[in-house]
């Protein structure tokens, strides 16, 4: 991942994040506010319930999915899991937009990822991502 030198006190993102293909797994929508590009910052939705009877009947009672409203990095994040930009190329992509607001983005961003994948909204192939970000 291309960023600034911080100093030798500071650890280097591994190959293995570098290479890494995230890809969304949950669908969003657009939120009225917007980021200062004029792109729609983006609420992820995720499921109230995961047993199949019991999120139907929470949905026809009005409980359906659970809104996550991503700020503007967040956003930005999000739109770039798609398969096909690697970690490495989204940092790139957030330091090129977002500047020091968001550093220490080799820490921030694979933690967000990291946190993303655990919630079940994005997925990737560890040994792919590893293998291409060795190339």
């Amino acid at each position: 991942m291309a960023v600034p030198d911080r100093g030798p006190a500071e650890a280097k993102p591994s190959v293995s994040w570098a290479g890494i293909r995230p890809r969304r797994v949950r669908p969003s929508e657009p939120r009225l506010e917007r980021d200062g590009k004029g792109e729609p910052l983006v609420a992820v939705l995720v499921p109230r319930f995961h047993i199949g009877w019991v999120r139907a009947l929470a949905e026809r009672l009005g409980f359906g999915d659970v809104r996550i409203n991503l700020d503007g990095p967040g956003s930005r994040v999000w739109r770039l899991c798609d398969g096909a930009h690697t970690v490495a190329e989204i940092g790139e992509a957030l330091l090129a937009e977002f500047g020091e607001r968001i550093a220490p983005i080799e820490e921030r961003l694979p933690e967000f990822l990291r946190r993303m994948k655990r919630q079940g909204l994005v997925t990737w192939d560890t040994e792919a991502g590893a293998e291409r970000g060795q190339e």
